[in-house]
């Protein structure tokens, strides 16, 4: 065994949990291919919050027994669907080697040993262990110039339309010493490194088990650690508007140089019925007093949010009720999915599936209509101004450079270039607008 081939269905988490497995991977010498074709190895990172990627990374899987049959490929699953489906998947899936959770996959080398000598592997684990620490000894790979670093995972909240809890675990947080051991030793393996990206499941409930430090605390500390090493950004998702703090913003503005003005706070809906039913623990005007102070504080911050719409008992009132905040907020991104009942939840197992397909799919559709007015008004006000853009892609177009980066705000922004850029920070004038990216001109 030589190569291996990973394959992501989810979100950062799962990108992160990936990055991990690369990074143990090629600890043992293995080397990642690009084409799932030429891999010996054949791993695939799963979500289930949602019906829809879960589907997706079966049916992967599934395509890839012809490869196990031809080419004698170990193939793998792990992440969030194992946890759900457990032993169904090691059971009706016979050509599959590696069956492992959300909670274990450090523990992969020790697995692929057992698959040499030609045992099958379900490790599914109930809970997790403090071996799970043992990954801040394990540099991430960044994705171009932006690093990943998970502080907190799994959840206490609830929610009772969400999978997390029971897949991903109960909340706990990194050490603080682990954070600053696994940036050094991320910075040391990648020095060309310009951005953190510090990662939770509900962020702002970060709690040091070591210092009590709490996200405004590791914020500070972490900009200090890096003071002139390289890193220009640092950015934290993804926010609980529960947990976000009047602290925590005034934080952000003390930070604004290094910290980048850009927040991710889901409302999931605008109705406080809805809310209630969701067990969100906030309502409509405790989210809009603090994304009122949020602007006050922080006038050139980006705000974007997810939305659920099709909820249980939601009707057309309620659905009117999110787009009023959607108005209200003005969000610079915004994320729609129409509600599908998951298992263990309380919404699947108490609530009736009451609002019809059909009706899901209109309001998902006007809702994106709303938001991405929204965002092309936000975008619009970058028009001829300058702004400062992180390069993470760059492709040869004849003569020229193709270049796509974010700004402050998140905000994609592609630009042309003769020079060949590094990936780092350039001055970009903006001269068109669309709701999902601008385009700009490099300033020299």
């Amino acid at each position: 065994m030589k190569t291996f081939f990973i394959k992501v269905f989810g979100c950062q988490m799962n990108e992160y949990d990936s990055l991990k497995v690369k990074a143990i991977l090629e600890s043992l010498g293995l080397k990642e291919v690009k084409n799932v074709n030429e891999a010996d190895l054949i791993l695939v990172d799963t979500c289930t919050v949602r019906e829809k990627p879960e589907n997706k990374a079966l049916s992967f899987l599934g395509q890839c027994k012809k490869l196990k049959k031809e080419r004698g490929a170990i193939l793998g699953i792990f992440g969030c669907v194992p946890q759900r489906l457990r032993r169904k998947i090691f059971e009706e899936m016979p050509y599959v080697d590696i069956v492992i959770g959300t909670f274990n996959y450090h523990l992969l080398p020790l697995y692929l040993e057992k698959v040499k000598e030609g045992k099958r592997v379900f490790e599914v684990w109930n809970k997790y262990s403090l071996e799970e620490n043992k990954l801040a000894f394990y540099p991430s790979p960044p994705k171009g110039p932006i690093s990943y670093i998970t502080i907190q995972i799994g959840c206490n909240r609830f929610c009772t339309y969400c999978i997390v809890p029971f897949v991903r675990g109960r909340e706990r947080s990194k050490p603080f010493s682990l954070i600053i051991k696994e940036i050094d030793k991320t910075l040391e393996k990648y020095p060309y490194i310009k951005e953190i990206q510090l990662l939770g499941q509900n962020i702002d409930f970060y709690k040091c088990p070591e210092t009590g430090y709490e996200l405004k605390d590791v914020l500070k500390k972490v900009s200090e650690h890096v003071f002139n090493k390289g890193i220009k950004r640092i950015r934290f998702v993804t926010s609980h508007p529960a947990g976000f703090s009047k602290d925590l913003v005034d934080t952000l503005k003390d930070l604004k140089d290094i910290v980048m003005p850009y927040i991710h706070l889901p409302p999931q809906s605008g109705s406080n019925k809805i809310l209630k039913l969701m067990r969100r623990g906030y309502t409509k005007e405790e989210y809009l007093e603090k994304i009122n102070y949020l602007k006050e504080i922080l006038p050139n911050v980006a705000i974007s949010g997810d939305f659920i719409v099709g909820f249980p008992e939601e009707t057309k009132k309620d659905f009117e009720e999110t787009l009023e905040l959607v108005k209200k907020v003005k969000y610079d991104q915004g994320f729609v999915f129409a509600y599908n009942p998951r298992p263990f939840t309380y919404a699947a197992t108490f609530l009736k599936d009451n609002v019809p397909k059909d009706e899901k799919i209109k309001r998902l559709q006007t809702l994106n209509s709303f938001l991405m007015r929204s965002a092309l008004e936000k975008n619009k006000t970058f028009l001829e101004k300058n702004t400062e853009v992180l390069i993470t892609k760059k492709e040869k177009k004849g003569e020229k450079y193709l270049y796509e980066g974010r700004n402050p705000q998140n905000k994609i922004v592609i630009f042309e270039s003769e020079k060949n850029l590094d990936f780092d920070t350039v001055n970009v004038k903006i001269k068109e607008a669309y709701p999902y990216y601008l385009k700009g001109v490099l300033n020299v």
